[in-house]
Formats: C-alpha cells, structure tokens, sequence
C-alpha cells in the first residue's frame, strides 16, 4: 500500500489540449524521419567512400530529406491555423453568450416596466393604493455617500393625488455591534398621482457596514396610508 501510494503521489495532472498534442506528434514523427534520413545519408556517404555509391543515390536522399521538411512546415502552418480558429470560435462564442445574456436582463426589465404600467393604468384590477415599488442604490465616487432612487405608486380606483413623508433607516454593524442610521436626503416628501421617483443620496457614518434598508411612507390626509417595506442593502452596477 504504501508503494501504491508512493506512486500516486508522483503523479501530475496537465491540462488536456488536443491541438497541442497533434502538434507534438506530427512534430516528433517527422522529426525522426528525417533524423533517419540524414543518418541514412551519412551511412551512404561513408559507405559511398569504401564501396562506391553513386551521386544520383545521394542527390534523391536529399531531395526526399526536402520534401520531408516541406511537409513538416505544412503540418505545423496547418497545425497554427487550427489553433489560431479555435480561438476564434471561442471568442465569438463568449460575446455571443454576453449578449444573450445582456438580452435577457434587458427583456427582463421591459417585463417589469409593462407589468408596473399594467397596474397604474388598471387601477380597478389592482386597487392596493399606496405602494414602494421599487428600490435601487448606487454607489458613488466618495466614501460612504451612496445614490438611491426609490419608485414610489398608487393604484386608487379614484386616481386621487396623495401626499406625505418618507423615512429610512438603515440596519448594519459599527465596530462589530448591532447598530442603526437613520438616512436624510434634504426634501423626504412626495407628491403624486400615479407615481414618483424619490431621487438623492445618503451618507453613512465612516465604519458603518449596512445590512437591511427598512423604507416607511406615510401618506396625509382624512384617510392616511402607511406602507412599510425592507430591502437587502444591495448596490446596482451603474
């Protein structure tokens, strides 16, 4: 046993390329064929000067030595181009596979987008009023400062206009604790009738490691809405 795993250990994985293999192959079979042929050469030369061969036998060998390298080159040239089309092949076939995917984020969120205006201008299909629908965050060139855009609808039956306030808070850790921030970004207020965009951006305390976005509005009024929703702090490449 210990043999057995002496041997194993001595083992080496290599990676697997075919092309350099056949490369390898035709380059070590030609090679000896033309190292037989100059040592035959050499042979016959020898041999010529104590028993006589004859120039015509030498001047074959010779072309037959060229004709043998001219073919070498011809494998190896043929060997390069199938090489060189694999890696083409492998190109396109990434960017096609980047572009389908590109493809479907992008038909993704059309989906979405049609979905959100299938329920602002179908009100009497879903009456939900007050609503946080979606929620995006950006990071910026400063530390701590992070861009936010938080899409805000309403689907009243009366298409009503509304009005009221928002407020953040941010769940995460500082120096290793549990801890919490409150966010501002100058106006939190919004008015609509549809929808809105809330647009600005937040700073967080330097050493602040966010976790849980919890958004909350709270509309004004006779009859007032409160909508409450949490978010994984997630940044959006931009």
């Amino acid at each position: 046993m210990a043999g057995r795993r002496e041997r194993l250990q001595k083992l080496i994985l290599v990676p697997y390329r075919p092309l350099r293999t056949l490369f390898m192959r035709v380059s070590g079979g030609v090679g000896v064929v033309i190292l037989l042929t100059l040592a035959f050469i050499a042979g016959t030369r020898f041999s010529g000067a104590r028993y006589g061969a004859t120039p015509d036998e030498v001047l074959e060998l010779r072309q037959t030595v060229r004709l043998y390298a001219q073919q070498f080159r011809h494998m190896r040239d043929q060997v390069s181009i199938a090489q060189h089309d694999q890696a083409m092949v492998l190109a396109a076939t990434e960017q096609l596979r980047q572009q389908n995917k590109d493809l479907l984020d992008s038909i993704s969120g059309l989906e979405q987008q049609v979905a959100l205006y299938k329920r602002i201008l179908n009100p009497q299909q879903n009456a939900r009023g007050l609503n946080i629908e979606q929620f995006v965050l950006h990071a910026t060139p400063q530390p701590y400062h992070f861009a936010f855009r938080i899409l805000l609808t309403q689907t009243q039956a009366d298409g009503g206009e509304v009005s009221g306030k928002m407020e953040v808070t941010v769940q995460g850790l500082e120096h290793g604790h549990s801890s919490s921030s409150v966010m501002h970004s100058g106006d939190d207020s919004f008015h609509m009738q549809y929808f809105q965009s809330l647009i600005g951006e937040w700073v967080l305390p330097a050493g602040f490691q966010p976790q849980v976005v919890t958004i909350k509005i709270v509309s004004q009024g006779s009859r007032p809405q409160h909508v409450e929703k949490q978010f994984k702090w997630e940044l959006t490449p931009a």
